[in-house]
């Protein structure tokens, strides 16, 4: 006599749930890493962020107020100096031109007779 030994397996349907909600959570997976990539700043912006950070912190340090132009290459800063009145007042401007971005920012320096 023989013996017959039944294999429990998974039906079809339920196969193809279980393939669905993969595949669900693996596209949201991948949105979420898009959106996260995406939101990110480039490399080259945060160069650009680094140079501008320096050179402002160079000109509040000497308060410098001369106006100039920084070739660095794929980007260059301009610095742009504008007198406030008479009391010694200085609104510097500082802006970077690359191919695709510009940013700018703006500080006050005040700068008396005896730091000339």
């Amino acid at each position: 006599m023989k013996k017959k030994y039944y294999i429990s397996a998974s039906s079809l349907t339920e196969t193809i749930v279980a393939i669905t909600i993969i595949t669900i959570c693996c596209l949201i997976g991948v949105i979420a890493y898009t959106t996260v990539l995406n939101n990110s700043p480039s490399p080259q912006s945060l160069d650009y962020e680094y140079e501008m950070d320096k050179l402002i912190a160079e000109t509040i340090d000497q308060k410098n107020t001369v106006s100039l132009v920084k070739d660095l290459g794929s980007f260059k800063i301009n610095k742009k100096v504008i007198k406030e009145g008479v009391q010694g007042l200085y609104q510097v401007t500082f802006s970077i031109q690359s191919n695709r971005e510009t940013f700018e920012k703006e500080i006050m320096i005040y700068k008396t007779e005896e730091n000339d």
